[in-house]
């Protein structure tokens, strides 16, 4: 019983320093995983300026053209998606 007793005493520093490698791992990686979704987030509100900004020149142009604005994205010819 000595024996079982001296295996699972030196199971435990092991299996502590594995879980004290997994912590050091996540730690390492979350900071590439911040900055990417931080990327992503100016990337979607790019997007997001980029559309918003053409619709207003293509409302531009159908005043020009018709003297009223226009009721819908789909009049203006753009090809944008209405919904994301």
């Amino acid at each position: 019983m000595s024996q079982q007793d001296s295996k699972s005493a030196s199971i435990s520093p092991n299996g502590c320093g594995c879980l004290l490698l997994l912590m050091g791992i996540g730690v390492i990686v979350s900071f590439p995983v911040r900055l990417f979704l931080t990327r992503v987030r100016i990337v979607k509100k790019s997007e997001a300026h980029e559309s918003v900004s053409s619709i207003n020149q293509d409302q531009q142009a159908y005043l020009a053209e018709k003297n009223v604005f226009s009721t819908s994205v789909k009049a203006l010819g753009i090809g944008l998606k209405t919904e994301t």
